[in-house]
């Protein structure tokens, strides 16, 4: 009932969005992600489309940098509650999708409309459509079940399109984390020349291999994305568009796996938990400090601290209109060698952008062997970041 109730806020997105003119896809120099992010839980949600998900991985081909994609859905945000490494790995992903009625719907309660749902089912049928502009990217399945491999190898390769094709496929069966990291296996799916390794071992395992085999991997593209293989295999009928829109997608699969159900009912029970310990208070605190301090403008000034520290000391309210800013002066100092401390000291409030930019920070600073710490933090504050799950961030 919650998943259908839920099914409204799809349909009210498109045109909230293009009524508030809330979201904004322009590039901003420095930016670690574009064209926005906000704090979910301590989780990174990337305000993005499909088609700018779509120009990131046909980018990451084209460079050769790497693209780590994770689609989060509300089995995700339940698994990272109890799950310390998983948030990390989400945390450590270079873009995060929405994918799931749930999650727009708790975006919007904080205040936060994302443009669309960015399906991870939806990569490869709309990569395969390309355009004039793209180039060809091969994709390795691995996971899923001896199967669904094949036959997800077949559909692409038959799809005939001058954008995508299968390099391969791979199930390596039940195993640890050491048996599925082994030199044999990355040698087979390196071998491929893949550009894009879609990962199917269940959420928290296929995460958990992703982050240990990153640097081994030489596939730019890499992403878990679950059902995609046994969608396009066969095995498992995706929902029709109609059913989709109305948030109706999980009745659809119950009725095709049947043993899902147990794990909708944990998800949801993990949902309304959520919402009443940490969602609702969150917008109660982003609704007051808007009302209070969202006229109060922002600026930021750099001092020394010592010879591995700069301190950077802001004053103001941090909003997504600062966050270029804020994402600037960070990425000057980390260039520099330099660990950052941000004096909270005249920061009055921060809404979800910038809550979103400064968790982005501080895994950028961790990525270079550096830190990046909160101080002089008033109470207030201090409520705030420990909602969006940046309590470890204050000193």
């Amino acid at each position: 009932v919650i998943y259908s109730l839920l099914g409204a806020v799809e349909m009210s997105v498109s045109s909230d969005v293009i009524a508030s003119g809330e979201v904004s896809l322009q590039n901003t120099e420095n930016c670690m992600r574009v064209p926005g992010i906000v704090s979910v839980l301590g989780i990174p949600i990337d305000v993005t489309t499909l088609e700018h998900v779509e120009e990131r991985i046909n980018e990451s081909v084209r460079t050769r940098e790497r693209l780590f994609i994770s689609t989060v859905n509300l089995n995700f945000v339940a698994i990272a509650q109890n799950s310390p490494a998983f948030l990390a790995s989400l945390q450590a992903s270079d873009l995060c999708t929405a994918d799931g009625i749930a999650m727009l719907a708790v975006c919007k309660v904080l205040g936060v409309t994302l443009p669309e749902r960015v399906a991870g089912s939806d990569f490869l049928p709309s990569l395969a459509r390309g355009g004039t502009s793209r180039q060809h990217i091969k994709v390795f399945f691995f996971g899923g079940t001896d199967e669904a491999g094949p036959r997800a190898s077949a559909a692409i390769n038959a799809m005939n399109s001058p954008y995508l094709s299968c390099a391969g496929y791979y199930n390596p069966g039940f195993g640890s984390l050491d048996d599925l990291s082994s030199d044999a296996i990355l040698e087979r799916i390196n071998a491929s020349g893949a550009d894009f390794l879609v990962v199917s071992l269940g959420a928290e395992k296929g995460q958990a291999w992703i982050v240990r085999n990153l640097d081994r991997i030489m596939a730019p593209v890499v992403s878990h994305l679950g059902a995609t293989i046994n969608f396009l295999a066969g095995t498992v009928k995706r929902a029709p568009p109609h059913v989709q829109k109305f948030g109706l997608e999980w009745a659809w699969r119950i009725l095709q796996e049947p043993h899902l159900y147990k794990r909708y009912l944990k998800d949801i029970a993990t949902l309304a938990g959520v919402m009443v310990r940490d969602i609702l208070p969150l917008r109660v605190w982003l609704s007051r400090g808007k009302w209070k301090f969202a006229g109060a403008g922002f600026s930021i000034a750099e001092a020394d601290e010592n010879a591995s520290y700069k301190r950077l000391i802001l004053k103001g309210a941090i909003t997504r209109d600062d966050t270029a800013r804020l994402e600037s002066a960070v990425e000057r100092c980390l260039a520099a060698g330099f660990s950052v401390k941000l004096d909270f000291a005249d920061v009055v409030w921060f809404d979800l952008y910038g809550a979103g930019c400064v968790l982005a920070l501080q895994h950028a600073a961790t990525r270079r062997g550096r830190q990046l710490q909160a101080i002089n933090v008033s109470s207030f504050v201090v409520a705030g970041l420990r909602r969006c799950g940046l309590g470890g961030l204050v000193s």
